[in-house]
């Protein structure tokens, strides 16, 4: 058991100045003093920094200041390098720690347990601090969470505000969520797992209003990015089509009762993947679909399999490429194809979606890492091959 554990909180900003004093008051009002609080500021272009540095003459303040918007995940990413915690959690500048002792109170949940880390409800409250309720999420996490996750659309069934062990920080939640923007949560090795988490009382207070980034357009961009992305990588491993009745009266006792049961094949899903790519956007754009370039590249890619057909990535359009994405560069992939800055690696893979296909041929080993990285940030779901 270890006496006083530190804490790395992590803060990544953007034009949050009405907000962000709020949130580092949060943090200095904690009666638990062990912490180290990681302020990364993403290129922004109000008084941020003005408001910033009024606190950081407390040694216990990290601050960086990134030129360059890059998106919440790569902020997070970079101040990950400056991380001494035993724990580490996030708090964004927007939101606050529910009271004072909360901090206290996670550090006690760990004693004489042995989570990977701990999850809870949301205290939600409004542009103006004020009370709106709670925010609820799973009672029981068991591996169902993996098929509920899948049966919603990727929809995340508990919040993605982390409280974990330094170590299982950076082998699943930087691996996971901060690159490739799915659940900090899953364990994939050979087969896919769950990491241990145990929920606790209610200790963050998330701010819900008009101007909350999900609800900007590149927020949905990213959000749907990595919805598409985890339903993709749970149909490798679990097939509800064949018992479709059975997996939606689980995942209901699992989401409103919250009873850990469900019933399921442990198999490649069988079923047509497009009407779940398609609803996912359908609910995220309230049935109005966004269509850009990539949007019905995508749809149409779905839509045509199962395809025999095989295109070919040559070395000299992946030379040509200056921009390569992961899942943390949604909001600047988004920013790009909205301003027709795409490479012309991206509109190659966009034009061949028109027709569909099962397999990329490339010509050097180092050419099969990047399409198979490109193509996971894309969500296409096709097979990469050496010439």
């Amino acid at each position: 058991m270890m006496t006083n554990p530190s804490i790395s909180i992590l803060m990544p900003t953007y034009n949050d100045n009405n907000y962000i004093s709020h949130a580092i008051e949060s943090v200095l009002s904690q009666l638990y003093r062990h912490w180290q609080l990681i302020i990364i500021n993403d290129g922004s272009t109000d008084n941020s920094t003005e408001t910033i540095n009024k606190y950081i003459s407390d040694k216990r303040i990290i601050y960086i200041e990134k030129r360059e918007n890059e998106g919440q995940l790569n902020a997070i990413k970079t101040g990950s390098q400056f991380i001494t915690g035993d724990y580490v959690t996030i708090l964004h500048s927007d939101d606050l720690f529910a009271d004072k002792t909360s901090l206290q109170y996670l550090v006690d949940c760990f004693y004489q347990n042995n989570y990977d880390g701990l999850y809870s409800d949301f205290r939600i409250i409004d542009k103006d601090g004020f009370d709106k309720g709670i925010l609820s999420s799973l009672n029981f996490f068991n591996k169902s969470a993996l098929i509920m996750l899948f049966l919603s659309l990727g929809s995340n069934p508990i919040p993605d505000i982390f409280f974990v062990k330094k170590n299982v920080f950076f082998q699943n939640v930087f691996k996971n969520y901060l690159t490739w923007n799915i659940p900090y949560w899953i364990v994939e090795n050979k087969n896919l797992n769950i990491l241990k988490l145990k929920k606790v009382n209610p200790w963050y207070s998330y701010r819900k209003y008009d101007e909350n980034y999900i609800f900007s357009e590149s927020g949905k961009f990213e959000v749907t990015n990595g919805c598409v992305r985890s339903i993709l990588l749970l149909s490798k491993y679990f097939d509800p089509a064949p018992k479709f009745i059975n997996d939606k009266i689980s995942w209901t006792i699992n989401r409103y009762l919250n009873i850990p049961i469900f019933f399921s094949s442990i198999q490649p899903y069988s079923g047509n993947i497009f009407p779940m790519i398609e609803e996912i956007y359908n609910n995220y754009y309230n049935g109005n679909i966004s269509i850009n370039l990539y949007t019905s590249s995508l749809l149409q890619f779905y839509q045509h399999k199962p395809s025999n057909r095989d295109i070919l990535i040559t070395d000299e359009l992946i030379n040509e490429c200056k921009n390569w994405y992961f899942g943390s560069d949604a909001k600047k992939f988004y920013k790009d194809l909205m301003t027709g800055k795409m490479d012309h690696f991206y509109l190659k893979i966009f034009e061949e979606c028109a027709s569909g296909f099962s397999k990329v041929e490339v010509k050097s080993r180092d050419a099969l890492d990047i399409v198979k990285n490109s193509l996971k940030f894309l969500n296409i779901n096709a097979e990469v091959v050496i010439r």
